[in-house]
């Protein structure tokens, strides 16, 4: 499952797809974006979670700290799902069905 964030990027809005690629690391996709052609957000960033903030491949540290509030909020909600094979339930299942206990 794939989150969806909007945040204000120089006064207008802008939409950006989220998955997960790894624990703590998260790449952003722009898919919309409603304010001035020449002051277009950046198109594709990569967000990790570091203790204490969110870092980015952004030179606007406020851009990524507003995607990586949405993203907590949605973690800390259980909104936001892991790509497929990641999940330690779903390697648990597949090991029962190997050994035949499923």
């Amino acid at each position: 499952m794939e989150l969806k964030a909007i945040v204000m990027y120089r006064g207008a809005l802008a939409q950006y797809q989220i998955t997960q690629e790894h624990e703590g690391i998260f790449q952003a996709h722009l898919t919309r974006y409603d304010g001035k052609v020449d002051h277009l957000p950046p198109y594709k960033l990569t967000l990790i979670r570091g203790a204490y903030k969110w870092t980015g491949n952004s030179e606007d540290p406020l851009l990524v700290e507003s995607i990586g509030k949405v993203i907590d909020k949605k973690l800390r909600t259980g909104g936001l799902l892991r790509r497929a094979g990641d999940s330690r339930e779903e390697n648990r299942d597949s090991d029962s069905l190997r050994k035949g206990n499923g």
